[in-house]
């Protein structure tokens, strides 16, 4: 029995339409587990950027913030900003450079959190609270599914104070 004439292409043949059927078998791989992926991961957290108050120093203060706050991971923030940073699901949100609370009492209570002070403003669902007396202004929401909720100061006060001009409570110490 003899081969048909053209039927035989000789080992470089045989190895390039090999790589052409791994290639595709291993970018329908990656379509699948990117779809996949997709559809289980956490939704991106919708922000809306701090305006109004000067952000110039926020990106380097962000930056440095945890990537992991105590047991939560950090989100994708949608719209992408340098100015904000979230964890968690529900997201605990941390924004910089943010105007005063609009509804900001000066009699209020300075909450001292690792050397930074904190007004805070209860919520429909959880607490709003801001480094009112800070440079750059910090406001970080939580959650109430995450209560209580002023824990999660504990780890962002102790890395915001070295970065903070006039971190903490007026008239302390």
């Amino acid at each position: 029995m003899s081969a048909r004439p053209g039927s035989h292409r000789g080992p470089a043949a045989c190895i390039a339409r090999a790589t052409r059927v791994a290639g595709r078998a291993v970018a329908l791989t990656l379509v699948v587990l990117l779809t996949a992926s997709a559809c289980t991961g956490t939704p991106d957290v919708r922000i809306t950027p701090p305006t109004g108050a000067d952000t110039t120093p926020c990106p380097a203060v962000v930056d440095e913030l945890p990537v992991r706050l105590d047991t939560l991971d950090q989100r994708v923030v949608n719209p992408g900003s340098s100015l904000v940073r979230a964890w968690g699901d529900p997201a605990v949100v941390l924004r910089c450079g943010v105007p005063d609370p609009q509804d900001y009492d000066p009699t209020a209570t300075c909450f001292d959190v690792n050397g930074v002070g904190w007004y805070a403003e209860p919520q429909e669902r959880g607490v709003r609270f801001t480094s009112r007396w800070s440079t750059p202004r910090i406001e970080v929401t939580v959650p109430s599914t995450h209560a209580p909720e002023a824990q999660w100061l504990s780890t962002l006060s102790t890395e915001l104070e070295r970065q903070l001009r006039h971190p903490g409570c007026p008239n302390a110490g």
